[in-house]
């Protein structure tokens, strides 16, 4: 604990792998991170080798060092072949509540998309339009869209996009979004396992 440059350094972490995935080093983590705000200490450094680069990362830990240089050169060891990462702390985070309130938390949402669902269960037929030559029907009139919630945005309210180039470029910046946003969601899933 350096509390005259405002950081800790995590020098070793470690959890016996016949004792790991039971969240002991979360744990751990959380009570370490709760005493450091207390002493208004909210950063943590580490030097992480690549088999702790992930535990590190579930812990909040990132690559992106925001302490600047000056005040931990000097202070800790560069440790070759491992990556420093930081972690900033949030003294509005109750972290050793934290698995309770994500716990709370998933079993509230699904309960939401539960009663969601409950409301949204009509099955509608297939659309039999296309079969007689229309080509394209507007979203609106697509039986049940307007049940699960569907309003038209402000975008779609305006003209329409019929050039392809720009079509095509909407449409790929869309999957772009929908792959980080899975991304996100898989790897919020992982960290939650975690804790």
């Amino acid at each position: 604990m350096f509390p005259t440059q405002g950081f800790t350094e995590i020098v070793f972490c470690a959890v016996t792998s016949n004792e790991q995935v039971k969240g002991y080093g979360t744990h751990l983590m959380n009570h370490l991170k709760e005493y450091h705000i207390k002493h208004n200490i909210l950063y943590f450094l580490t030097y992480a080798d690549e088999y702790a680069i992930g535990y590190f990362k579930k812990q909040g830990f990132s690559k992106d060092i925001k302490v600047p240089k000056s005040r931990y050169l000097g202070y800790i060891k560069d440790y070759e072949g491992a990556t420093l990462m930081e972690c900033e702390l949030n003294p509005r985070i109750p972290y050793t509540e934290l698995s309770h309130i994500i716990k709370k938390q998933k079993e509230i949402i699904k309960k939401l998309i539960e009663r969601r669902q409950a409301q949204i269960r009509k099955v509608y037929p297939g659309l039999t339009c296309f079969k007689e030559g229309v080509r394209q029907i507007p979203v609106e009139c697509i039986p049940g869209i307007r049940e699960t919630g569907w309003k038209p945005s402000c975008k779609e309210k305006g003209k329409e996009i019929k050039d392809p180039d720009q079509l095509y470029n909407m449409l790929k910046n869309l999957l772009a979004q929908i792959k980080v946003t899975a991304l996100c969601i898989v790897q919020m899933k992982a960290s939650v396992r975690c804790i």
